[in-house]
C-alpha cells in the first residue's frame, strides 16, 4: 500500500484543542505528521502525565524501556524489537501514531529532549527545518536519525 496519508488541523489554543487533535489523529492515522516544537512539546507532556498516574509498576516498566532505548538511538543502534512491541507501538496506536513514516519539525528549534522522546515512541525519522523565512529552511534541514551531529546543529 503506498501513498500518503494526511489530514489538515486548523490550530487554536492548545488547553481547548490537544484532545481534539489526539482524537483527529487517531481517525486519520496519518503517515507525514508536520508540527511546530509547540505541538510535539504538547504530545510529550500528555504522555509524561499519562505515565505518571499508573501504577508504580507501569512507570517503573515504562522508564526502563525508554531509558533502554534512548541508549541505543544514543550509540547508533537498533532500537529493541521487545520494548517497541510491548511498551512503544501500543503508545503509538493510542495517539495515532502507528503508520507514521516521518516526522516533521520547523518554525523553531527542537529541544534535544523532545528529539529523542519522539524517535524512542515513534521509532521513526524525524526531519528539521527552520529558518527566518521559508525558503531558508531548506537550507537548514537536518535529519536527527542515525547521523553522528550532535543535537543543534543545524545549519552549522
Amino acid at each position: 500500500m503506498g501513498g500518503l496519508n494526511g489530514g489538515f488541523y486548523a490550530w487554536c489554543v492548545f488547553s481547548v484543542c490537544s484532545k481534539k487533535l489526539t482524537n483527529d489523529m487517531q481517525d486519520v492515522k496519518p503517515t507525514l505528521f508536520c508540527g511546530v516544537p509547540r505541538v510535539y512539546s504538547r504530545m510529550h507532556q500528555v504522555i509524561m502525565n499519562g505515565v505518571a498516574e499508573k501504577p508504580w509498576l507501569v512507570r517503573w516498566y515504562f522508564n526502563r524501556a525508554f531509558s533502554a532505548q534512548s541508549e541505543l538511538i544514543r550509540k547508533g543502534k537498533p532500537v529493541d524489537p521487545g520494548y517497541d512491541a510491548r511498551v512503544f507501538a501500543a503508545l503509538r496506536k493510542k495517539m495515532g501514531l502507528e503508520n507514521v513514516r516521518y516526522m516533521v519539525t520547523g518554525a523553531a528549534p527542537l529541544a534535544p529532549y523532545l528529539a529523542e522522546f519522539l524517535k524512542v515512541v515513534t521509532g521513526k525519522p524525524l526531519l528539521e527545518g527552520y529558518g527566518q523565512c521559508p525558503p531558508s529552511a531548506r537550507r537548514r534541514r537536518h535529519a536527527r536519525w542515525g547521523t553522528k551531529k550532535s543535537e543543534n546543529e543545524i545549519g552549522r
